[in-house]
């Protein structure tokens, strides 16, 4: 039977979706939430000042109306004002009111508390985006966060949080699942501990519910979350960590949660040690899958405020490989050189909306530096440029006919996607590491064909083999280089340098050529960087990485 290229698009992305989320798709087009406006429930009475302060994020709002969000600053007439030139993202970020918690928030009390003023005028219950789910979840969270840090919150905005909670309580994003979920937990816990009653302790009971049912899950067993984004990862290890220190704070007056917050201990251990391993040596995240600067807490930031919360300090990463079984991930590190391989799945099967064709592909760092580099992202929404930033070619592995190896579509979809028959990790002397993987993204082009790759990592050299199982039109591989690296030759021998260092690669059965590029280290971010393109003249090709001071 042949199927339309739209309709087959169509039906190989949503046939990956739970029962759950179906349903939950269905009652969110047939029932809205209804708005209680009932009096709050008593507030709980317990010792907030045992609240511990958590991680700043930069200052976003400069003054009445004007933000800097995504790098980008804007001023509105309105928090419901609608421009066409800023994206749904950047609004989001105006009603999440991350600046509650920015550095010197104190200082500029009188500017949040207007700020907060005009929300609760001109956003009613039902504003479009305002009360979207998520953004309601990061409100409710931050606003309370002000409030037990001395945030002089309103008897109108305490009001409002119970609205909001109650809102949130009828649309939680079961039809999304993932973080999404769990940001939805988060906000109900953080409330069910700011309100007492009935409606307090269903919130609470319903959030940890939440967490008890999706954290098994969400959580792989190396401790990666099951979206396999870095960034992510970290924005999710933030945020359990956060009730971690609430449960701490509460413990008196709420000890069963306060126990069995306790339990997600050996869990958010393994959380840190996996984000630890896909951090580059600049205190960067690698750049798979929706990954980029900005919008996550460093590792670092994440490492003092589990210290701070009685976590014991992580060793540093140095074992020479560390596998991510799990999650698909390799890590190899040798002398000054640091290698993070993807040879994994490109996440969960019924949600890979921040999901990259990106399989196969690395990154790789010398010392501080970061030499070769996937692309990033700069944007969300549905464009040219989301799409071709969630592509194969924007990553450092093999494109073929012109096609990603997984299908990604619109800016959160993915059609058909990759299966990984092959994943290997091997130590082959003290300082030799071979990691072999393959994947079959590339059979709806051609029935049987592989695309195998392996790196055999030495110091101060990195072997990449890649081999595609049956013949096909056209290949090419591309290397994008750090943006810090100066081209010398862009011809064979080709070759970079930064300060001392100097990256050469040699060819093996493929003609290359040096060309221009772009990495995005952030939203609304873009600087110039050398790639490398290699195309291979036969079945089987290599490219000899060697790096050396000069």
């Amino acid at each position: 039977m042949f199927w339309p290229p739209i309709w087959s698009r169509y039906w190989h992305t949503l046939r990956h979706l739970q029962a759950g989320q179906w349903s939950a798709r269905l009652k969110r087009q047939l029932f809205r939430p209804k708005a209680n406006t009932a009096p709050a429930p008593k507030r709980r009475q317990w010792e907030t000042q045992r609240w511990q302060v958590g991680i700043a994020p930069p200052v976003s709002l400069l003054a009445p109306g004007r933000w800097r969000l995504l790098n980008e600053e804007h001023q509105l007439p309105s928090l419901t004002a609608i421009d066409p030139s800023l994206s749904h993202l950047w609004r989001y970020h105006v009603h999440y009111f991350d600046d509650l918690r920015a550095a010197e928030a104190p200082a500029r009390s009188d500017l949040h508390r207007q700020w907060i003023e005009t929300w609760l005028g001109e956003c009613p219950p039902g504003t479009a985006i305002a009360w979207d789910p998520y953004p309601t979840s990061l409100r409710i969270v931050n606003w309370l966060k002000w409030a037990w840090q001395g945030g002089p919150l309103s008897p109108e905005a305490w009001q409002s949080l119970a609205v909001q909670t109650r809102w949130l309580e009828q649309d939680l994003e079961y039809h999304l699942l993932g973080n999404h979920l769990l940001a939805n937990a988060r906000a109900l816990v953080f409330a069910g501990c700011a309100f007492g009653g009935e409606e307090g302790n269903r919130w609470l009971r319903t959030g940890l519910a939440i967490y008890r049912a999706q954290l098994p899950e969400q959580v792989l067993a190396d401790g990666g979350h099951f979206e396999l984004s870095p960034m992510y990862h970290a924005i999710v290890l933030e945020d359990l960590l956060d009730v971690w220190n609430l449960a701490q704070a509460a413990a008196p007056e709420l000890p069963e949660f306060f126990h069995e917050v306790q339990g997600w201990e050996p869990r958010l251990q393994q959380m840190r040690a996996w984000l630890a391993s896909m951090t580059h040596p600049d205190g960067t995240l690698a750049h798979f899958n929706d990954s980029t600067q900005g919008q996550s807490a460093t590792t670092r930031e994440l490492d003092d405020y589990a210290q701070r919360l009685g976590f014991a300090p992580l060793p540093p990463v140095s074992a020479a490989v560390t596998t991510l079984a799990a999650s698909g991930y390799v890590r190899c590190q040798l002398g000054e050189a640091v290698l993070i391989v993807d040879a994994g799945k490109i996440g969960p099967d019924y949600i890979p909306g921040h999901a990259h064709a990106d399989t196969l592909s690395f990154e790789l760092s010398l010392g501080s530096v970061r030499a070769l580099v996937n692309s990033g992202i700069s944007c969300y929404g549905v464009s040219a440029q989301r799409l071709a930033q969630r592509g194969t070619a924007a990553h450092n592995t093999v494109v073929v006919n012109d096609a990603d190896s997984s299908e990604v579509w619109s800016g959160f979809r993915v059609a058909r996607r990759v299966a990984i028959p092959e994943f290997q990790v091997e130590t082959l002397a003290p300082e030799r590491i071979c990691i072999r993987g393959a994947h079959d993204g590339y059979q709806r082009l051609q029935r049987g064909l592989l695309h195998r790759r392996q790196w055999t990592m030495e110091p101060g050299n990195l072997q990449v083999e890649d081999e595609l199982t049956v013949p096909i039109r056209r290949a090419l591989s591309h290397f994008r280089l750090g943006p810090a690296w100066r081209t010398l030759a862009a011809t064979a021998p080709f070759r970079w340098q930064h300060g001392k260092t100097q990256l050469s690669c040699q060819l093996d059965y493929a003609a290359g050529s040096v060309g221009e590029s772009e990495w995005y280290p952030g939203f609304g971010l873009a600087e110039p960087v050398s790639e490398l393109r290699c195309t291979p003249t036969a079945a089987g090709w290599s490219q000899h990485w060697d790096w050396r001071l000069v």
